[in-house]
């Protein structure tokens, strides 16, 4: 298994593990004991479980990214600049069940409509290709009874199904905070600050905006020697690392706290190393998870 490289003496192998131990925990304990008022809600269940198992799957990608472990010789310091698209997903996921568990019944509901209309169109763009009729059409069969069985799963009545312009898409953070999106933020100043130090910068990143490629390549131009080169991609592979392992607790603190699970000690201790060691995970531990973590503590 890939490891982040160490940021300090305490970002260690065995730290490591303990989140590995965690999330796999709070994966297993959303499908197989997830509290009658939370499991009852239609689609809220598989939503916390793929959140759990995306959650897990980024972890891992990034780790193999950026591991300091020399079990691929193909692995470069270099790879550790490609991994802020990840990271901004790991951020996206956050972000996504702060939002729904606020309202879960309504917002899982709008959620799941929205993702089917975008399959809708998406089905539609197919069969919109030249020859798409004969080319496709195993693919395009299966598909539709595919939106066949979601449309039911999800209770869309077919009128609206046959209209899926009137499904309104799922708000992206910057259209959440905003008054128009019908979205209700109680954490409107935590999500304020995800946006503000963490999503916009890794979003120009992610879209290779002005910005985002000279912060992110111009630290493979830069005229120097190779030490003070590696050294740079070393502490940007480093700051990556400690980034992940920050959102990712984040995440599974989430769904502990919604699940009512029994992490809580464990990832209070995670969290008590980790802030140790980065202001920022600092900053979103005691803007929201410090309390969170109390309410559920022993």
């Amino acid at each position: 298994m890939s490891k982040l490289p160490p940021v300090s003496r305490l970002i260690d192998r065995r730290f490591q593990e303990d989140i590995d131990r965690v999330l796999i925990a709070i994966k297993n304990l959303v499908d197989r004991n997830l509290p009658a008022p939370a499991k009852n809600i239609p689609g809220y269940q598989p939503f916390l479980l793929v959140i759990a198992y995306a959650t897990k799957n980024t972890f891992d990608a990034i780790r193999y990214l950026i591991a300091d472990s020399g079990d691929d010789y193909k692995r470069k310091l270099e790879f550790g600049l490609t991994v802020s698209p990840l990271i901004r997903f790991l951020i996206d996921l956050l972000i996504t069940i702060i939002v729904i568990r606020q309202k879960p019944r309504q917002y899982v509901k709008r959620y799941h409509w929205s993702g089917w209309r975008e399959l809708k169109e998406s089905l539609e763009r197919l069969k919109g290709e030249l020859g798409a009729a004969r080319k496709f059409s195993k693919q395009i069969k299966q598909q539709e009874e595919n939106l066949e069985y979601l449309r039911k799963t999800y209770k869309i009545n077919r009128k609206l199904a046959a209209n899926p312009v009137a499904i309104p898409y799922w708000p992206y953070l910057g259209q959440v905070l905003k008054p128009k999106s019908g979205i209700k933020l109680r954490p409107r100043k935590f999500l304020e600050y995800l946006n503000t130090w963490f999503y916009s910068e890794l979003s120009q990143e992610a879209h290779i905006s002005g910005a985002g490629m000279v912060r992110m390549y111009s630290k493979l131009l830069i005229e120097t020697t190779d030490a003070d080169r590696e050294r740079i991609l070393t502490i940007v592979k480093s700051n990556n690392g400690i980034m992940t392992i920050t959102l990712v607790l984040a995440i599974a603190t989430e769904i502990n706290d919604i699940g009512k699970f029994d992490r809580t000690v464990k990832l209070l201790y995670l969290w008590k190393i980790l802030v140790t060691e980065w202001t920022d995970a600092k900053r979103l531990f005691d803007r929201r998870y410090k309390r969170m973590l109390k309410r559920r503590g022993p």
